[in-house]
């Protein structure tokens, strides 16, 4: 019969006791963060942009490039010249985009600050999406699309908010923000 040297139980009791705190860690540490994060919240950005006014938005958008891309194709038939092309490209790409910010922009802002509203009234510091959560946070995407006296109280006091630009450091460099005069 084969004696295990002292040393090697001992080795193996401290390798077994240190797996089992590992996997106890792992398996506890997820609650616990959970538990302690109550003030995050996060809404299904792609829920949102399912709802009626941002797919007729988007509906709108593309027949609007499908136009520009006729238009497009018509003015760069007989253009050779490498500038005029990425000159007439970059005209049709800004077309686009404002009109993108035309349509989006105010639909954004509600958003922004339906998220908001709901937030404050939630006791909420941090809201991110959906896809940024593992565990944790409290879901607000029901009460952000239900919040039309939001957008009524845009509309009553004829208030625009207005599309600014915040520094961040760390994930984003910057983001698009909308203040509210």
């Amino acid at each position: 019969m084969k004696r295990t040297h002292p040393h090697a139980i001992r080795l193996r009791s401290r390798v077994a006791a240190t797996l089992a705190l590992l996997a106890f860690a792992f398996v506890a540490a997820p609650a616990t963060l959970a538990a302690d994060v109550t003030d995050v919240g996060f809404v299904d950005q792609a829920k949102l942009a399912s709802i009626k006014p941002f797919a007729d938005a988007n509906r709108q958008l593309a027949t609007y490039k499908a136009e520009l891309d006729r238009q497009f194709a018509g003015r760069m038939r007989g253009v050779r010249n490498p500038s005029d092309q990425q000159r007439i490209a970059g005209e049709f790409q800004n077309k686009l985009v404002q009109r993108q910010r035309s349509l989006f922009g105010p639909l954004f802002a509600r958003a922004q600050v339906a998220v908001a509203s709901v937030a404050s009234s939630r006791n909420l510091s941090v809201v991110v999406d959906k896809q940024i959560i593992i565990v944790g946070g409290q879901d607000i995407t029901g009460p952000v699309i239900d919040a039309p006296e939001v957008a009524a109280v845009l509309d009553r006091e004829a208030i625009t908010p207005i599309q600014k630009q915040a520094a961040l450091r760390g994930i984003a460099d910057k983001i698009v923000v909308y203040e509210i005069p």
